[in-house]
């Protein structure tokens, strides 16, 4: 433990540092400073590219998705190790290391001048992403449990959309205005509040600990809600995976959580944020394109259409998460994924009132994907605490929800590489109604694995 512990000092303003508010409040500022300088250097790189590093114009393109291929595969490649390392190790430390990453990154964006530069700080970069996303979510379930997470994720959500709009709108105000380097002193101020938040935070069992030394951790009311609320377990089924006496052999004995994908239940779980992600990221590579030959657009009013996807997931996010804290999310996720199939679709038609109905189902797009957000989280997270509390011995004090955080993180990644390829060939080969059909096929399949692969107290009836 930490030495301050030992003293039998209590920290200063412990019960404000170690309080439910203050530790949601850190870990949404750091998804949103991960998001956030994802975004802002998007104006950037070209110019870094061509000037900087004397990339052909030609070639510009084709290394941006390098690097973006770069990031994400080490999001995926990496989120296993950060999984054990919050189930298992001291999940402040990481928090932190994670933030290190990040700071390194943003230092070799800022002022590399070769390729294998920029390389390594997307590399980098998608370290820090798989560390606060794994780490950072573990570190919110020990705060606030099972009970109250869907609406806390949902807010969560809603501030990285907002990171996510609004960054490079920023960066590329500020650097046609103040510079190239005037867009890296944004990052650093960033990323100095997130450092001074991350280190003043302390976490839940920390303050647990100081307690057992005879300091006072705060008032009752704000204190961790055990993961396992009664509840909230009650409304899905028991595990399939139930009471595994049998040893963990090969990578179950490393990665127990293993052992729960074998749960139909968890599996669709998991294939809401792959295809989640794989919408997300075909109308990046699509939609401008899309926008520049329907309505003879540049960046700033592709910009407005993403606002225009982006604005459901800021307003509704919580208000969908809030309803899976109380009635589980299984209506949530199979009626987003169904009603976003004939938006998908009906997107790629035109219409007498063309722009206004464009902008009308995009509307209609964001609120299917914010409706299969936080649902889908939370019945991830009520499956593995069924499971978890079937086997406790097979994993550590905290739960194996690093590890969900960490596989989910790789669905997610892999989204997110595939959504981009497959909506871009269909594009180019037979044009964006084909992509939107195709993106449709996957949502109306998704939509079906939900109805029938999750479990909830919610009944079919009610679904009609």
């Amino acid at each position: 433990m930490l030495d301050y512990q030992m003293s039998q000092k209590s920290p200063i303003c412990l019960r404000f540092r170690s309080s439910s508010t203050f530790i949601i409040t850190v870990i949404g500022f750091s998804l949103f400073t991960d998001f956030f300088l994802y975004g802002i250097i998007v104006p950037v790189l070209p110019f870094a590219l061509k000037e900087r590093i004397g990339l052909p114009e030609d070639d510009v393109n084709h290394v941006l998705g390098l690097l973006l291929t770069a990031e994400a595969l080490a999001t995926v490649l990496f989120s296993p190790f950060a999984g054990l390392i919050a189930d298992y190790g001291n999940g402040k430390r990481a928090f932190l290391l994670g933030l290190l990453a990040l700071c390194l990154s943003t230092t070799m964006l800022c002022f590399g001048r070769t390729l294998s530069v920029l390389l390594g700080a997307r590399v980098l970069q998608g370290i820090s992403a798989a560390v606060v996303w794994t780490v950072g979510l573990s570190l919110l379930i020990d705060t606030v449990g099972i009970q109250r997470l869907g609406s806390v994720f949902g807010t969560i959500h809603s501030t990285i959309s907002i990171g996510m709009l609004s960054s490079p709108l920023i960066g590329g105000f500020v650097y046609s205005r103040c510079g190239y380097y005037a867009v890296y002193g944004v990052s650093a101020g960033l990323l100095a509040m997130d450092l001074v938040l991350r280190l003043f935070m302390i976490e839940k069992s920390v303050a647990k600990e100081l307690k057992k030394f005879g300091i006072d951790e705060g008032d009752d009311d704000e204190r961790t809600v055990l993961i396992t609320n009664s509840d909230q377990l009650e409304r899905i089924p028991e595990p399939l995976i139930v009471n595994q006496s049998e040893p963990l052999t090969g990578l179950k004995k490393h990665l127990p959580i293993l052992i729960m994908l074998e749960d139909p239940h968890l599996l669709a779980c998991l294939l809401v944020s792959f295809s989640q992600a794989t919408i997300l990221a075909s109308f990046d590579t699509i939609l401008p394109l899309h926008a520049h030959s329907r309505f003879g657009f540049g960046s700033s009013g592709s910009g407005m259409l993403f606002g225009a996807l982006q604005l459901s997931f800021i307003f509704l996010n919580p208000m969908f998460g809030n309803f899976a804290d109380h009635h589980g999310g299984r209506v949530c996720v199979v009626m987003g994924f169904l009603g976003l199939a004939p938006l998908l679709v009906l997107l790629s038609i035109p219409s007498e009132a063309d722009l206004i109905t464009f902008v009308i189902v995009l509307v209609g797009i964001g609120v299917g994907l914010a409706a299969v957000s936080a649902p889908a989280f939370v019945e991830a997270n009520l499956t593995v605490s069924r499971g978890y509390e079937a086997n406790r011995d097979r994993f550590g004090a905290r739960g194996p929800f690093g590890q969900l955080y960490a596989i989910n993180n790789i669905m997610f990644g892999l989204g997110m590489s595939v959504g981009p390829m497959v909506s871009s060939i269909l594009s180019d080969q037979f044009g964006f109604r084909a992509a939107m059909i195709g993106l449709a096929t996957i949502s109306f399949g998704t939509g079906l694995v939900g109805f029938f692969g999750i479990r909830s107290s919610v009944s079919q009836a009610q679904l009609m």
